[in-house]
């Protein structure tokens, strides 16, 4: 009942208020987006050990690329000792990812499932932190957009599933972009060197991750509020990061300049650009593979950012956009000078990309409102973002509504039949391009085919492993043959379903040796 004099309900009020109605609507996308956000985040740990998605890679990353960057730990978890002479040794240039996977090791126990754990965990830190970050200068909107878009990746969320170091050296990054620039207030000498600690342990992480220098030096120089002090800022930007990444780089470098500069020459030497006129042409093809995140989402959040750029003068002169903008422009410059990259390269653009499309549609809309548009077109902006999250999280939730383990079950059925045929494990050694990521789920002494400092007939003579797995590493064949070993096969394995077109069954062969060689010193 109502009438003159009769207070309304509050019934009446909700039905007849549409700034109440909006309210109540914002409310419930609000709640129904911090769901999504938190169980995109939390479906990523379900079923870890699950095989990669097709499709989205062409590298050896799925057969190679989790045993070479764990082998420090694995070694140290099932041996006791991190360092194999003559072969492949990264944690000597990276030894961040190292640490933390053997600490995760001691927790959790060695398996593909543990050693994956790491790279779940930093998607969800980072996807948290940009969220919050963002949230702070442009809304909780824009802040549940960017965790959302994050945490929704199709792409973003295979790799995070992978034990491979992208998105732990991009948490470090996004945490000291954190630490520089939440809260918005003065940036303090204490911020900027906690900030720059965490740059160089992204540095120790991945060496790719020095770009982040340049938007922490753009923040710290911003943070001052004299000449002096934004110098003094600035400059600590700089000079920590160089003394401690620096620092261990030197010590590495004399202690096993060997390994150093085998890494440096295979990730650097082999692969940079030495002639400009090459550089020029593939500086495009880079740019091209700025959409490998996902092409919807990636030229949407760099069209919103154009437009916010075009309207907004605030915009312009955000740091948190600043730098994110330099996180892109650092990192796309970076990738330009090696012709070598692979799809996995570019899944540190993820975050910076979801941050500047999240943080665009709070100044579009801003802009739009000014010019007193209708209330479903201010908000347009947020609504275009929609079928991205929306196709992204079907993707991830047909994903994992099919999957297999077929990489697990072959690495358990070589330590199966190893262990069948061996009275001790030290005996097990096993030779193969895969036999470090094999190594993850059996503890068998891994050796390459492939990398390493020394060829392959020495390490032959100094290990003489008694298996063999081949998969696409033919060329070791006839060496094998040449140092007097006869394989017997054992087994083979249909893996990631040949992810390939070229691929090939994994095969496993006992080698023994028909005559001894010259066997090489032990190590020290």
């Amino acid at each position: 009942m109502s009438g003159p004099g009769v207070p309304k309900s509050n019934n009446d009020v909700t039905n007849s208020d549409p700034l109440q109605m909006n309210q109540t609507l914002l409310k419930a996308l609000s709640i129904a987006s911090l769901a999504a956000l938190v169980l995109l985040g939390l479906l990523r740990f379900a079923n870890l050990e699950a095989d990669f998605p097709p499709g989205i890679t062409w590298s050896g990353v799925l057969y190679t690329d989790e045993g070479w960057y764990a082998n420090a730990a694995v070694r140290h978890s099932w041996h006791g000792e991190w360092y194999l002479a003559g072969d492949f040794n990264p944690a000597v240039n990276m030894p961040v990812g190292f640490l933390l996977q053997r600490l995760v090791f001691a927790v959790f126990g060695t398996s593909l499932w543990s050693v994956r754990i790491c790279s779940a965990v930093s998607l969800v830190v980072l996807a948290a932190l940009a969220a919050l970050l963002t949230a702070q200068w442009f809304g909780r909107a824009s802040g549940l957009l960017a965790g959302l878009l994050i945490v929704s990746n199709y792409v973003g969320f295979a790799y995070s599933r992978l034990a491979v170091l992208e998105f732990l050296g991009s948490a470090f990054v996004v945490a000291a972009f954190f630490v520089a620039l939440y809260p918005r207030s003065e940036k303090t000498l204490w911020r900027v060197v906690l900030a720059s600690t965490l740059v160089a342990l992204a540095i120790l992480v991945k060496s790719t991750m020095a770009f982040a220098m340049l938007p922490l030096v753009h923040a710290a120089w911003r943070g001052g509020k004299t000449r002096k002090t934004q110098g003094m800022l600035a400059a600590t930007a700089v000079v920590l990061p160089v003394v401690l990444a620096g620092g261990w780089h030197v010590m590495a470098r004399s202690a096993y300049p060997e390994d150093y500069r085998y890494f440096s020459e295979l990730n650097v030497g082999e692969r940079a650009f030495r002639d400009a006129g090459a550089l020029l042409t593939n500086v495009p093809e880079v740019l091209k593979r700025i959409t490998v995140p996902g092409t919807l989402f990636a030229r949407l959040s760099l069209a919103a950012a154009g437009v916010a750029w075009i309207v907004s003068k605030r915009y312009r002169q955000n740091p948190l956009v600043q730098a994110w903008l330099l996180f892109v422009v650092g990192y796309m410059a970076l990738l330009s000078v090696v012709f070598y990259s692979p799809p996995r390269y570019y899944i540190p653009l993820i975050a910076p990309l979801a941050g500047l499309g999240a943080a665009s549609c709070r100044e579009i809309r801003t802009w739009l409102k000014r010019k007193q548009t209708h209330p479903f077109l201010m908000n347009l902006p947020y609504v275009l973002f929609a079928p991205v999250v929306l196709f992204e999280a079907v993707a991830v939730s047909s994903y994992m509504a099919q999957t297999d383990s077929s990489f697990p079950r072959m690495a358990r059925g070589v330590g199966v039949i190893m262990e069948a045929r061996e009275e001790s494990p030290e005996n097990m050694i096993l030779l193969g391009k895969v036999s470090d990521s094999v190594a993850i789920e059996t503890g068998v002494k891994a050796v390459s085919t492939r990398v390493g400092t020394k060829p392959l007939e020495w390490k032959l003579r100094h290990y003489r492993p008694n298996y063999f797995i081949l998969h696409n590493d033919h060329e070791a064949i006839p060496v094998l043959l040449a140092e007097g070993a006869v394989l017997e096969p054992l087994g083979e394995w249909d893996v990631h379903r040949n992810y390939y077109e070229a691929g090939e069954n994994i095969r496993l062969f006992s080698i023994h040796w028909e005559q001894q060689g010259d066997t090489a010193p032990a190590a020290e």
